[in-house]
Order: structure tokens, then C-alpha cells, then sequence
């Protein structure tokens, strides 16, 4: 009897891999634990007296540097399994104590092409195999997992008398921050889905944060945004006639409690 799979893609996904002529070899985990050092001591600030604007760029943030960590060790795990890339691939930052240690754990589903030569790197995306195909059929492949963060810093006088006002207005610096923020999150991730050698960037998620807090009697708004999507590279080829199926009724008055 053969050594049992995991894998964290639903059972209907499997005819799609057979589809594609994938095998499932397993699950893989890449994780990383970092502490954050002196972050707020460097932080970058918009909509100060001066309206300075510097944001963090991706490599030298606790959050890229502990991503990337976790995303080498999954694919690092993919390749001692003899797989060709990872599919189906979540991410969880869990935040421990009071946020200043942080976990980043990638998991996916290891697949490989049977009778094809090990690859040296990987591919890993967050689509599964039903969407893999889509993107062959229209001359996509998947390339790796990318990932964007930005942090910025809003603090004004205005600001802060605005926030204790009864009147209804908008908080215009922190509108202006909020997208700047996940603007440059995202200019982030494309920026390394060009270094991974991406074309596009498909399945794009982006999250973020505002946290405000107080220092003798001044107000803070500390701004944090995320990108995470998957790279794709345009293989030139469409690998699938992607033309709808006829559907044809099998039988009436279905009795659907039999499916139960």
C-alpha cells in the first residue's frame, strides 16, 4: 500500500489535477517567527508640519523580511518532496503578545508532473488546480507568490483637533495616508513579482491596518497596508480549448434528499 497525501485543496479539485497531469505529493509549510526591533524609532511620516512622505520599501520591515523567510523554507520543503510547485497556498501572520513578535506561516499543496525532471525552483500560487487552468488557457502560468507592506506614520495638530470634533467631516489626512499607504503596498508586490521575472499579478488581496495611539498629549495614526498576490508569466501558449460544454438534462423531478 502506498504512503497516504495531505493535501489542503477540496476533493473536487482533483480531477483538475488529473486534468493538468499533476499529482498531489503533500502539504508543505514555510514559517518564520521574527521580533520586531526599533520600528517606530525609523518611521516615515505624512501630513507632519513639514508633509513628508518616505515610505518603507520591501527588505528592510520585520513583515517582508519574515514573508520572504517563510516563503524560501516552503519552497525549500516543495523541492525535498520532488515536487514542480505549490498550489492552493494560504497566508497567516499571527501577531504574539503585544504584536511585537510576529509568525508568518505559507502552507500549500506540493504537486508534481510524473516523469518530468526535478525543478530547481518551485512555482507556488494561490490558485488552485480549477483555476490553473483558466490561466493556461489564456496563455498564463504561475510563477511565485509576491508580497507588498507599507507602513507610514500620519501626525498633525489639525488632525488631531479634527478627531475631537462633534461635527461630521472627513479626516482628510487620513484618507490621503490610507491610500498612499496601500498604493505603495502594492507598487511594493509589483515590484517584486519584476524581480521574480512575473508578467502579472493575478488573485491580488489587500489588507490593512490603522492604529492610533497617544505621547504627551499628541495624537498618532500609524498606517499598515499588505499586498499578497500570485505572479503569472505569460507562457505564449494556450494550453486548453476553454469552450463551454453542452449540458444536457439527465432526468426530472430530481429527488435532491438522496444527495443529503
Amino acid at each position: 500500500m502506498d504512503s497516504p497525501w495531505e493535501a489542503n485543496l477540496p476533493a473536487s479539485d482533483l480531477g483538475a489535477m488529473e486534468d493538468l497531469g499533476l499529482e498531489p505529493v503533500g502539504i508543505a509549510l514555510g514559517t518564520c517567527v521574527i521580533k520586531r526591533g526599533a520600528m517606530y524609532s525609523q518611521r516615515p511620516t505624512y501630513g507632519g508640519f513639514g508633509q513628508s512622505f518616505s515610505p518603507w520599501t520591501n527588505g528592510n520591515d520585520p513583515y517582508t523580511q519574515s514573508w520572504q523567510s517563510a516563503l524560501g523554507r516552503l519552497v525549500a520543503e516543495a523541492k525535498a518532496k520532488g515536487g514542480h510547485g505549490v498550489i492552493g497556498c494560504t497566508t497567516d501572520f499571527t501577531f504574539i503578545g503585544e504584536g511585537m513578535t510576529i509568525e508568518v506561516m505559507l502552507r500549500g499543496t506540493v504537486v508534481r508532473q510524473a516523469g518530468k525532471p526535478a525543478s530547481d525552483i518551485p512555482f507556488t500560487t494561490k490558485a488552485d488546480a480549477r483555476q490553473i487552468m483558466k490561466l493556461l488557457a489564456a496563455g498564463l502560468a504561475p510563477r511565485q507568490l509576491v508580497f507588498g507592506y507599507s507602513y507610514l506614520n500620519v501626525s498633525n495638530y489639525f488632525t488631531s483637533y479634527q478627531m475631537q470634533s462633534w461635527a461630521n467631516s472627513e479626516v482628510t489626512s487620513l484618507s490621503q495616508g490610507a491610500t498612499r499607504c496601500r498604493e505603495f503596498a502594492i507598487n511594493n508586490m509589483l515590484t517584486e513579482a519584476m524581480r521574480t521575472g512575473s508578467h502579472e499579478v493575478v488573485d491580488t488581496k489587500v489588507g490593512s491596518h490603522i492604529y492610533e495611539y497617544e505621547v504627551n498629549g499628541q495624537v498618532y495614526f500609524n498606517f499598515t497596508a499588505s499586498a499578497i498576490g500570485s505572479g503569472v508569466w505569460k507562457c505564449g501558449e494556450r494550453f486548453f480549448d476553454m469552450r463551454p460544454l453542452t449540458m444536457l438534462r439527465l432526468r426530472d423531478n430530481i429527488d435532491l434528499d438522496v444527495l443529503e
